[in-house]
């Protein structure tokens, strides 16, 4: 097997892992020097850091996916570009309006048959939207409305 072929292996194995979410199976792709790198420049370095930081995101989109559309083999890194998305857990629920979806690129550097890099770039505005939306039904704390009617009747 030549060095392109095993990198390639690893990157399927990596996505594969992800869209099962399958927190072991992503780790055993992961170099021991590993740093992840989110879409705002945010670097997650060492295998301990990385897993808890995998595990909270899948928490929070338990139903993640990335699709690699199409790549580009360089001799440093790999490039590829898909789509990436899921749905935001809100209150450790899952709803359907909660569902979000984006263009991303990847960015991947395999040393010794493990990724020790991966870099994403995506828009994250689809779920910063998500993020800032009150959830429904949700209203001020008791404290609070009990003191503003007080002041209304003064």
């Amino acid at each position: 097997m030549n060095a392109e072929t095993l990198q390639l292996e690893v990157i399927e194995a990596l996505a594969d892992a992800i869209n099962r979410h399958d927190l072991d199976a992503i780790m055993q792709t992961l170099h021991e020097g590993h740093v992840f790198v989110d879409s705002l420049g945010n670097e997650v370095k060492g295998l301990e850091a990385v897993r808890n930081a995998w595990k909270h995101y899948l928490a929070m989109v338990p139903d993640y996916w990335l699709r690699i559309e199409h790549g580009v083999l360089a001799p440093q890194y790999i490039a590829l570009f898909g789509k990436a998305g899921g749905t935001l857990a809100v209150g450790g629920k899952v709803k359907k309006e909660n569902w979000w979806e984006t263009t991303a690129a990847w960015r991947a550097v395999v040393v010794d048959g493990r990724v020790a890099k991966w870099e994403v770039y995506a828009d994250n505005e689809p779920i910063r939207v998500l993020m800032r939306k009150k959830p429904a039904g949700r209203r001020k704390p008791a404290s609070r409305t009990v003191k503003a009617a007080a002041r209304r009747k003064k």
